[in-house]
């Protein structure tokens, strides 16, 4: 007869505890980002596209900066 794991006593693993280890496990499996999953090449394409959003926010605020600047008379 095979004995079951979950069993409530002594020496045993409870129901709760070995859910709870696994819902942990998957939910940093799940939000874990994919730069931190992966290699080399997903940490270059991270940074070059973070790198890119940040350059092109600060663009654009500076356009928007200059834009509302008051233009001089000629």
């Amino acid at each position: 007869m095979v004995s079951k794991p979950f069993t409530s006593g002594f020496g045993t693993v409870s129901r709760c505890q070995v859910v709870l280890k696994n819902e942990i496990f998957i939910s940093i499996k799940l939000f874990t980002p994919v730069h931190l999953k992966r290699g080399v090449m997903d940490k270059m394409l991270y940074r070059t596209t973070m790198g890119l959003t940040i350059g092109g926010t600060l663009y654009c605020l500076m356009a928007l900066y200059i834009a509302a600047q008051p233009r001089k008379p000629q």
